[in-house]
C-alpha cells in the first residue's frame, strides 16, 4: 500500500482493500474512476479488468499490473475474484452476478466506498453540523427532476457560504473527490436507481421525489425498479432527514423505511387544504415558505415567480428541498433568494435556446418519459406548440401524453422513430375520445435536421418549437444530450 496516498483516506476502509482480489466489472466512466482511486493507493497491485467491449478504454490503455476479461465471455471469470467493483450499468440480476455473489463474491461499487471512507470519516471527526458529524452527505433520487434538484441543493449551499460538492450520477464520479473528504463539509449526491440498488449506507439528508415506471429495459418490473431507490432511506439513523412529497406514494413508501426525521414536503402550486410539515408554494405570484411544525411561523416570501430561471410550475417541486435544507442550515433568506435567481439551469432541462423571428426553440431533450414531456407541455399551455417528440422505444404508456397532446395547442408533431408512430396513432385516438376537431399535422422523421425543416415549414410568429422527446434517444441519436445539442446546433447555426 502507498501510505502517502492513504494519509488523507479512511485507513482501515482502504487498508481491507489490500487482501482482497479486485474485479471491475464494467469500463465505462465509474469503471475507469475506481481503477484510478485503487492504482492511487495500491500503485502495484494485481486488478482485474472486465467489460463487453474487446478493447480497454483509452485511458486504460497504458495501466500496469492488470488482468483483462474483454468480449462476450467477460461474465465468465468472476468466481476467480473476492470483491467486483460493478458499474451501474450492469444489472445485479443477471444469473452470472448472482451467482457469484451467491458463490462468496463481494459486491461493491465506487459509491458505495466513497460512503464507507465518508463514514469513517465522520465517525473519527468532532465537527458536526444539524447534530452530525462532517462531512455531511445529502443524496437526491427519483424518476425525474433528481439532477436539477441536486444541482439546485449545490448552488443555494454555495451561495450560502457552504463548502459543497456535486457529485454522483450529475456530477464526477465519488470516488473522484475522495481527496476532498478532508476539507468539504458537504457533498451533494445524485443517486440514480443503479447507484442505490446495492448501497448499504444512506445519507444524512435524503431527497425523494416521485417515482414512476422507468428503466423497464433493466429492471424486471416496475417493483424492482422502485425496490431498487429503496436504499436511500434504508440504512438511515434517528439523527438523519429524509424530504419528500407524501402525495407521491412510492416516494412515501421508501421514506417509511427511514428510523430517521422524516420532513413531508409540500411542493404544489397553492396552499394545500391538508398541511404537510413545510410547503413551498406559489402566494400572490411570489414562491412562499411556510413550517407548519412552529405554531408562530408565517409565510415567508423567496422569490417572484418571474425571477425564477426555471420555466413551469412543475420545477417548484425540484426548488423546494432547496429551500428546505437551506432552512435547516439557517441560510438568510437573501441568501436563498440570491441562489435561486442567479441559478443556471442545465442543458436539455426546458432550456430556453432562442428566440427567433418570434418563435421560442426550446429544448427538454432530457424529458426521456411521457410525464416528463406532459409538464414541458403544461408550461406554454397559451401559445401553439410545434413538438418534436419521440424515439426509443420502452414500450411505456402514451395515453396521457397523447391526451395531454390534444389538450394542448399542439399544431404540428416531427415524430421519431421508434415509438413516434404509436404516440401518433394514440394521439388520433384520444382525438377521436375527445371529439376533437382540431388538425394535427404529423411527419416522421429520421434526423434533428429533418424534424426542423418539417417545423419551419409550419412554424408562425408566437408558436414554441418544442423537443419534448417523451422517450429515450437510441436509435439516431447516441444519448439524450447528443440529441439536444443537435437541436441546439441547428437553431444557432442555421437559423439565427
Amino acid at each position: 500500500m502507498n501510505n502517502s496516498h492513504t494519509s488523507s483516506f479512511a485507513q482501515s476502509t482502504v487498508a481491507a482493500l489490500e487482501q482482497e482480489k479486485i474485479l471491475i466489472l464494467g469500463l465505462a466512466k465509474e469503471g475507469v474512476s475506481t481503477f484510478n482511486f485503487l492504482r492511487q493507493i495500491f500503485p502495484d497491485k494485481q486488478i482485474g479488468l472486465a467489460d463487453a467491449q474487446p478493447t480497454l478504454p483509452f485511458q486504460l490503455q497504458k495501466a500496469h499490473n492488470i488482468t483483462t476479461h474483454l468480449g462476450p465471455d467477460h461474465f465468465d471469470y468472476l468466481k476467480e475474484y473476492s470483491l467486483i467493483f460493478k458499474t451501474p450499468g450492469i444489472p445485479q440480476n443477471l444469473p452470472e452476478i448472482q451467482q457469484a455473489v451467491k458463490n462468496g463474491v463481494k459486491l461493491s461499487s465506487n459509491l458505495q466506498l466513497f460512503l464507507e471512507i465518508v463514514e469513517e470519516k465522520k465517525a473519527a471527526n468532532s465537527q458536526q453540523l444539524l447534530d452530525l458529524p462532517l462531512p455531511l452527505t445529502i443524496g437526491i433520487t427519483g424518476t425525474k427532476g433528481k439532477s436539477t434538484t441536486a444541482s439546485m441543493i449545490h448552488h443555494v449551499l454555495n451561495v450560502g457560504g457552504f463548502d459543497s460538492a456535486l457529485i454522483g450520477n450529475i456530477g464526477r464520479p465519488a470516488l473522484d473527490e475522495a481527496y476532498r473528504i478532508e476539507s468539504i463539509g458537504i457533498f451533494v449526491i445524485e443517486m440514480s436507481s443503479h447507484q442505490l440498488s446495492h448501497l448499504t449506507i444512506s445519507p444524512d439528508i435524503a431527497v425523494i421525489h416521485n417515482i414512476t415506471s422507468e428503466h423497464l429495459d433493466y429492471y424486471r418490473d416496475t417493483a424492482e425498479y422502485i425496490q431498487s431507490k429503496e436504499s436511500i432511506a434504508r440504512y438511515q439513523k434517528v439523527n438523519q432527514y429524509v424530504l419528500y412529497n407524501p402525495n407521491y406514494p412510492n416516494a412515501a413508501k421508501i421514506a417509511a423505511l427511514s428510523s430517521g426525521k422524516q420532513i413531508k414536503i409540500s411542493s404544489a402550486s397553492s396552499i394545500d387544504s391538508v398541511k404537510n410539515d413545510i410547503q413551498v408554494y406559489l402566494k400572490s405570484h411570489y414562491l412562499t415558505f411556510r413550517d407548519n411544525k412552529v405554531k408562530s411561523s408565517n409565510d415567508e416570501s423567496i422569490i417572484r415567480q418571474k425571477d425564477i430561471p426555471l420555466l413551469g410550475k412543475h420545477n417548484l417541486q425540484n426548488i423546494a428541498p432547496s429551500i428546505v435544507i437551506a432552512k435547516l442550515l439557517q441560510i438568510p433568506t437573501a441568501k436563498i433568494t440570491q441562489a435561486i435567481k442567479s441559478f443556471q439551469p442545465l442543458p436539455h432541462r426546458l432550456e430556453k435556446v432562442a428566440e427567433i423571428k418570434g418563435v421560442t426553440y426550446v429544448n427538454d431533450s432530457m424529458a426521456t418519459m411521457p410525464d416528463a414531456a406532459i409538464s414541458a407541455l403544461s408550461c406554454f399551455s397559451d401559445q401553439p406548440i410545434i413538438l418534436l417528440a419521440g424515439g426509443h422505444e420502452r414500450n411505456q404508456d402514451f395515453v396521457p401524453f397523447a391526451k395531454k397532446i390534444v389538450e394542448s395547442n399542439v399544431k404540428a408533431m416531427a415524430l421519431f422513430p421508434a415509438n413516434g408512430t404509436r404516440l401518433w396513432n394514440e394521439v388520433q385516438n384520444q382525438q377521436k375520445n375527445q371529439n376533437s376537431s382540431e388538425q394535427i399535422l404529423a411527419k416522421e422523421v429520421h434526423s434533428m435536421e429533418e424534424a426542423l425543416d418539417f417545423a419551419q415549414k409550419h412554424v408562425k410568429k408566437g408558436d414554441v418549437v418544442l423537443l419534448a422527446p417523451g422517450a429515450a434517444s437510441f436509435g439516431i441519436f447516441e444519448n439524450y444530450a447528443d440529441r439536444g445539442e443537435k437541436f441546439v446546433n441547428y437553431v444557432k447555426n442555421q437559423l439565427q
